[in-house]
């Protein structure tokens, strides 16, 4: 509605930009006059449209595609995809307006089980604003100038990013482990 992925697509290079810098670690990464490609911006972006079968975890959504195009020139292995995601600083989350009670992105558990960082953009009442502030694994911001701060804050302070990773993974072990939520599951059974 607002433009949030618009935003995120220009800050990760998947559109270029007409007017404006767009200025990272004081380097600029896009002008209307230079654009850096996506794969130099040590940036990674995930789509909030269910492209990806959402009952498949992410790395058999990646085997899935690994599978089918075994035969194309252009192929990376899973391990590639896997090391996309290691090597990324955090990892950004939208979601739509309207779904504020109703969704919390499996790709933001993701990046929370490897320990990722979460800088969103969305309603601040969402669930998964709650859960990122609760666990002080992330940053949240409902509009585009806030969305800057919090990228412009973990640009300046790593140690801070390196700490919100690992509560990141600590949130996710104590709270969503396949152990716990298996665990949760037969109780809730056990009582029927």
């Amino acid at each position: 509605g607002i433009g949030k992925t618009t935003v995120l697509r220009t800050i990760a290079g998947l559109e270029k930009i007409e007017t404006g810098k767009i200025i990272l670690k004081g380097k600029t990464i896009s002008s209307s006059s230079f654009h850096m490609e996506p794969e130099k911006r040590n940036i990674a972006l995930s789509f909030q449209e269910n492209c990806l079968f959402p009952h498949y975890n992410v790395i058999d959504n990646i085997k899935f595609g690994a599978d089918r195009n075994k035969d194309k020139k252009f192929s990376y292995s899973v391990d590639d995809f896997i090391n996309l995601l290691s090597t990324s600083d955090a990892c950004l989350v939208t979601l739509a307006d309207g779904m504020e009670k109703l969704s919390v992105p499996s790709r933001a558990m993701t990046f929370m089980s490897a320990g990722k960082p979460i800088i969103a953009m969305m309603n601040d009442e969402s669930d998964i604003a709650i859960l990122i502030r609760d666990g002080s694994c992330g940053l949240v911001s409902d509009n585009f100038e806030g969305l800057v701060e919090n990228i412009e804050f973990i640009v300046e302070n790593p140690t801070q990013l390196l700490r919100m990773g690992k509560n990141a993974r600590k949130k996710y072990e104590k709270d969503y482990s396949k152990s716990k939520v298996i665990s949760e599951f037969d109780a809730l059974f056990s009582k029927i």
